[in-house]
């Protein structure tokens, strides 16, 4: 399995990006990893209130994943009690939270917090090694 990823941030202190902080030149990373040979992944919908284990059984050793949800879900990673919170900027149809990570992961767990008032929906693929 080859994982290639590219990343890049722009941040401009005016809505036209013209005065860049940050640009491509800077943060622009092309990575590109031949060592993992197992994935798993799958969609995810969850009602007001509840939360999911993602699977990873198909993974001996979880190396990364990327989840993407239609809500402000909570993610904690390796049976941990605190939680990231995913928010997103707007709440116009089609913008989705994202998130990225590269770790050793051994589990993952997603919430729609209670009181959301709507179902969320979404996707995610982890990858690792066998060995």
């Amino acid at each position: 399995m080859r994982l290639k990823h590219k990343m890049w941030l722009n941040l401009a202190i005016d809505t036209d990006l013209k005065d860049l902080v940050y640009g491509p030149a800077e943060t622009e990373r092309l990575i590109q990893t031949d060592a993992f040979d197992q994935w798993d992944g799958a969609k995810i919908n969850l009602a007001d209130g509840d939360n999911a284990d993602l699977s990873l059984a198909g993974i001996t050793n979880v190396k990364g994943v990327y989840l993407q949800i239609d809500g402000d879900a909570k993610v904690k990673l390796n049976g941990s009690s605190d939680a990231i919170q995913l928010r997103r900027y707007a709440t116009t149809t089609g913008i989705v939270c994202k998130l990225m990570l590269e770790a050793d992961i051994t589990a993952i767990n997603v919430e729609n917090p209670s009181g959301s008032g709507a179902a969320m929906s979404g996707h995610f693929i982890a990858w690792g090694s066998s060995s």
